[in-house]
């Protein structure tokens, strides 16, 4: 047992892989679940299918569950006038075709759970200077009720859920401190998280509904959990949502009110913005 990472770089994600296994330190029980790093380019269908060989000679036989989450923004900010067409084909390979061969080999293989990661514009919200990115997550919903639809239809008990990140603040994100300027960076710094933060109310969740659960059997409150579970059982699947529209009214709100998280990422004034901007590229 264990978790298989992957990526682009294979050298990064046997290293990620290696941290992992620190942390859960020598004194890990004989037989513990390990993580493994594969590389895979995901856009590309023997790649995907090598990656699932390698996972299943690491496991020890296939994985139960897939959690789709490689994409790009092609980490710039620009009309699509302007676009490289080379970074276009990026972003759609990554995000939409690479999601869709990857879902494809995973339900192949035997994948009881997968999940899709949701992103801007899968609610179909525009999303202006990054508008192939938007484009390639605004299928991602329909996405999981056609494959659940056709796995009804062949009366499979495997189900593919999506998960809701919000906004996490990573290289992909930071292009736009400067793209959008001293409102872009008022909204990131008032909502965005960093990646552990998403990932530790994301990751138990995942798990609860890899093991047959739902992600609301992991709330402490039990009408929270009766609430979950009905609207799981409605949809036939789940939506694990980091960024719910209360939360988000609540970082707005909190940062209004009490100015909080204030230049938390990006120094929001422009003059003092330009000012850290010229000093660092004058450090270089």
């Amino acid at each position: 047992s264990g978790v298989v990472l992957t990526g682009r770089d294979e050298g990064r994600a046997r290293e990620a892989a290696a941290a992992l296994n620190s942390r859960a330190g020598a004194g890990a029980r004989a037989g513990a679940a390990r993580a493994y790093g594969v590389g895979c380019e995901v856009s590309d269908a023997d790649s995907v299918a090598a990656l699932d060989e390698a996972a299943a000679e690491a496991l020890g036989g296939p994985a139960s569950a897939w959690v789709c989450n490689a994409g790009t923004n092609g980490y710039v900010y620009r009309e699509l006038l302007e676009m490289d067409p080379a970074v276009v084909g990026e972003v759609i390979g990554a995000n939409a075709v690479g999601t869709l061969l990857s879902a494809r080999q995973a339900l192949r293989s035997g994948a009881r759970h997968v999940f899709l990661m949701e992103g801007a514009g899968s609610a179909g919200e525009p999303t202006r200077k990054y508008a192939a990115y938007g484009y390639s997550k605004a299928g991602y919903r329909q996405l999981v009720g056609s494959l659940n639809a056709e796995l009804k239809a062949l009366e499979s008990d495997a189900r593919v859920h999506a998960l809701s990140p919000g906004l996490v603040r990573t290289a992909m994100t930071s292009p736009g401190d400067d793209a959008f300027g001293s409102t872009g960076r008022f909204f990131v710094n008032a909502v965005a998280e960093e990646p552990a933060a998403v990932a530790q109310f994301l990751a138990p969740r995942l798990v609860a509904v890899a093991a047959g659960g739902c992600a609301a059997d992991v709330e402490e409150s039990q009408l929270a959990r009766v609430l979950g579970g009905l609207q799981a059982q409605v949809r036939g699947h789940e939506r694990i949502e980091f960024l719910t529209p209360g939360r988000l009214l609540q970082k707005v709100g909190r940062r209004l009110a009490l100015g909080e998280n204030k230049d938390r990422f990006s120094v929001e004034d422009e003059e003092a913005f330009r000012a850290a901007k010229e000093a660092a590229e004058e450090s270089r």
